[in-house]
């Protein structure tokens, strides 16, 4: 599925001199042949955009978004169709697939994230899809 959607968002964006690579392909840690394990990580959910803390930060940060998600459980969505994203750069492309089932938890999940980004005066979530 992941070399799919790396192929059709090479097509949609017309890609020919830039060529997209899977996520685990960039990962320098080992891997024990878990392929439960192996699958689980191919896929990123995001849950804030890009953004910058110093080292002070961290901590408090972390302890924010502990707070903000201590009563949210593992979340179960379904995922359908493809699009393509482009990060405000306009360096990197995303092939991604769109929640169709789960959509409201995460959104709330994003919605908790975003609220912890504001407290450190970081830029939150995407109000609009970016699409190319």
């Amino acid at each position: 599925m992941a070399e799919y959607a790396m192929h059709q968002a090479q097509a949609r964006a017309g890609l020919t001199d830039l060529q997209l690579v899977p996520m685990e392909s960039l990962s320098t840690e080992n891997s024990d042949g878990n392929d439960q394990a192996k699958a689980e990580s191919m896929f990123h959910l995001s849950l804030s955009r890009t953004f910058v803390l110093t080292r002070a930060q961290i901590d408090p940060f972390v302890a924010a978004l502990r707070l903000a998600l201590r009563y949210r459980k593992r979340l179960r969505v379904s995922v359908q169709g493809l699009r393509v994203l482009i990060n405000d750069e306009r360096t990197r492309l995303f092939a991604t697939v769109p929640v169709v089932s789960g959509a409201a938890d995460v959104c709330h999940v994003i919605r908790c994230v975003d609220k912890c980004l504001a407290q450190f005066h970081r830029e939150v979530y995407y109000a609009v899809r970016v699409q190319i």
